[in-house]
């Protein structure tokens, strides 16, 4: 399922000396972001899916030795709904 991505990150992506890396993919525009801890990583990866909406949207977060750890959802997608505003 995602495979390209961690095909791209292992030859574009920045070297990962800490951190993990989250991997975009809007519509075949590819970006990658390093973030400092897996909890960021995976807020990031789903904020990116809940607000670019699937299905043209996919993050994933990888870590150092480019294992998938974690695929964005969308808020609706996971127990509980929406994160609490207040």
């Amino acid at each position: 399922m995602s495979e390209w991505l961690v095909t791209w990150a292992r030859t574009h992506a920045p070297a990962l000396a800490g951190g993990l890396l989250v991997v975009v993919d809007r519509a075949g525009a590819i970006t990658a972001h390093v973030l400092p801890t897996l909890a960021a990583a995976c807020q990031y990866a789903d904020d990116v899916v809940a607000e670019l909406d699937p299905p043209d949207t996919t993050a994933v977060v990888l870590d150092a030795a480019y294992v998938v750890v974690h695929r964005g959802a969308h808020y609706a997608a996971r127990r509980g709904g929406p994160p609490s505003r207040g």
